[in-house]
């Protein structure tokens, strides 16, 4: 038995090294009140949990997190993934879920996503993506904006570990 293993045709789609049939899903995974018009709502700083599901036939486990939008009102980490797979009639089966932790700082309602992926369809022969539909969520009570300022620090942290100095750059007269 050998096994031929082709080529992913070329292309400009970012992080399309998926190869399957999928869908996409997301929605909070800490439940809250709902307004009247059945939108989660939050308090500011208060954290919660957005979930994006990527589940299908195909290398599931090689799933990135799906891109998604966020206002700069949103302080999140990265997000956190959980993979279950299974082996069914030969083919690889499975889901993999991320969780992104949200803190709102400012009241609002906000629209989150869309949610979107890029992966190469067998099944097709072609490179396809899945998008979800926005989420909506309302934010109340009182306006943090130092919450954002802790954002800001460690966004430069996170930088400074990337380049692996904490020194400014010299400048040479």
């Amino acid at each position: 038995f050998a096994l031929r293993i082709k080529a992913l045709p070329p292309t400009r789609l970012p992080n399309a090294q998926c190869v399957g049939d999928f869908m996409l899903s997301y929605g909070f995974s800490k439940g809250k009140e709902k307004t009247s018009s059945g939108t989660p709502t939050y308090l500011t700083g208060e954290l919660f949990y957005l979930a994006i599901r990527v589940e299908g036939k195909g290398n599931v486990t090689l799933a990135p997190a799906p891109f998604i939008q966020f206002s700069d009102s949103f302080l999140l980490s990265e997000p956190v993934s959980q993979i279950e797979w299974q082996r069914k009639e030969g083919k690889l089966w499975g889901q993999k879920t991320f969780r992104d932790e949200l803190q709102a700082a400012f009241r609002n309602d906000y629209p989150l996503g869309p949610a979107q992926m890029f992966y190469f369809s067998p099944s097709e022969a072609t490179y396809d993506s899945l998008q979800t539909p926005t989420l909506p969520v309302k934010i109340i009570g009182k306006d943090i904006p130092q919450l954002l300022k802790v954002n800001q620090l460690n966004r430069f942290y996170q930088q400074k570990i990337k380049t692996g100095t904490t020194e400014p750059p010299m400048r040479i007269p």
